[in-house]
């Protein structure tokens, strides 16, 4: 198990060992079976460690965030339906998994267009626990000024435009209370 999880065995197997002799000194002995469900055991901790901290190890290990794309078009390669309507072209089971990616993200993306055509929410949609930031990216800023992604109920909203665009709705959306940056 412990191979199987990249994990090297001999060195697990060693802390183990003196583990388990501060037990026995303590009165207390572990069966090779105890032992081998305490070394499972530690084996589960581990990975689920390394994959609640994926995020962040990856930023440390690389020097650059962690970013997912998630992306879904029909079979015949479209991305939205006929009518122009591309909210959810696909699932059930993909959208709760989509859910519980936000919730581990720092924050979710889209442009523009989507923000003006889809009216997202981009949120968890779960009660408790992380919100992500959401963000939008636009050179034109010709957003609405009534969406869901600025009621700041789903979570704080960054727009992201170049610098002189459209100061008329960057103030409008400023005293919604949702922060805005131009790019220079």
């Amino acid at each position: 198990a412990l191979r199987g999880a990249g994990v090297q065995a001999d060195c697990l197997r060693s802390h183990l060992a003196s583990q388990t002799q501060d037990l026995e000194q303590k009165g207390l002995l572990l069966s090779e079976s105890s032992f081998d469900a305490l070394e499972e055991e530690l084996v589960r901790t581990l990975k689920v460690c390394l994959e609640t901290n994926e995020n962040l190890l990856h930023c440390v290990a690389r020097g650059r965030p962690l970013c997912v794309l998630k992306y879904a078009m029909t079979f015949d390669g479209k991305t939205a339906s006929e009518s122009g309507h591309s909210a959810w072209i696909s699932g059930t089971q993909s959208r709760q998994l989509v859910y519980q990616q936000r919730a581990i993200c720092d924050c979710v993306v889209v442009g523009g267009e989507t923000a003006r055509s889809d009216n997202p929410r981009l949120t968890t949609r779960r009660d408790e626990g992380h919100v992500p930031t959401r963000v939008v990216v636009t050179r034109s800023m010709d957003l609405p000024l009534e969406c869901n992604l600025w009621d700041a109920r789903g979570g704080p909203t960054l727009v992201i435009t170049e610098e002189g665009v459209n100061p008329e709705l960057q103030g409008k959306l400023r005293k919604k209370g949702e922060g805005g940056g131009e790019a220079k």
